[in-house]
């Protein structure tokens, strides 16, 4: 219980620091053993219809349900069960949508940032994707502008910009040929940006290596010398002993 309560919390920001709080409620956020407790809690919480399927991810729960021929029934006994297992658990469910309203039919749904269809063709959520990551490339072009490193270019495409564009790429990219060219094209704009920082660095490399070339010949030079008025002293101590 140690984990769970009386836990110790503050902010820091640069040379300032808050004053302690403490906490008894939740679990710490980016600790391994949080999710696992959770899922522990969660546990009994499961569906009682077959047609009716619980996806659980870290925190967040979503009920899928299954209507035919306009029997929501199911669905909605299922709802109520869930609302009745959160209130036993100190749970709270928003169920505004479901109670006592019927079921809105929509052409596409957002489910964990990626926008599902109604015919599976994807092309909503690589547009929206690749729009999101557009967006994005005016703040890469205004760090070309102040001539930050490429390593720095890099990194702030592929934080930024790349982990927008491969978001749950393992359900859609396989089945969104129709947008692959947009997807394309805004990776091929990040190489038009970062490109002239590669032909620079290019360049220097080459210029550090002809002087490396230039350094290593001078050394061999006076390599060379060094040996041969060693040899010049060596030949005229011995002379003067004579």
């Amino acid at each position: 219980m140690a984990f769970l309560t009386n836990r110790p919390q503050s902010v820091r920001l640069g040379n300032h620091l808050s004053p302690t709080l403490i906490l008894n409620t939740g679990v710490p956020q980016g600790c391994v053993l949080s999710p696992l407790l959770y899922s522990l809690f969660t546990h009994d919480c499961v569906p009682r219809h077959n047609s009716n399927i619980f996806i659980k991810y870290v925190d967040d729960t979503t009920v899928v349900g299954q209507i035919s021929n306009n029997d929501e029934s199911a669905y909605r006994e299922e709802i109520q069960s869930l609302s009745v297992w959160c209130s036993m658990n100190n749970r709270t469910l928003n169920a505004m949508k479901t109670k006592e309203s019927e079921v809105e039919h929509v052409s596409s749904f957002k489910f964990l940032g990626v926008h599902i269809s109604e015919d599976l063709s994807w092309h909503l959520n690589t547009s929206t994707l690749v729009r999101k990551a557009q967006q994005h490339l005016y703040f890469l072009r205004r760090l070309k502008k102040v001539h930050l490193s490429p390593k720095i270019l890099t990194n702030f495409y592929r934080c930024i910009i790349e982990s927008i564009l491969t978001s749950s790429i393992t359900v859609w990219y396989g089945r969104s040929t129709d947008t692959i060219g947009h997807y394309k094209a805004t990776t091929g704009h990040y190489k038009a940006t970062t490109g002239h920082y590669r032909a620079t660095t290019g360049h220097y490399k080459a210029t550090t290596g002809h002087y490396r070339a230039t350094t290593g010949h001078y050394k061999a030079t006076t390599g060379h010398y060094k040996a041969t008025t060693g040899h010049y002293k060596a030949t005229t101590g011995h002379y003067r002993t004579l």
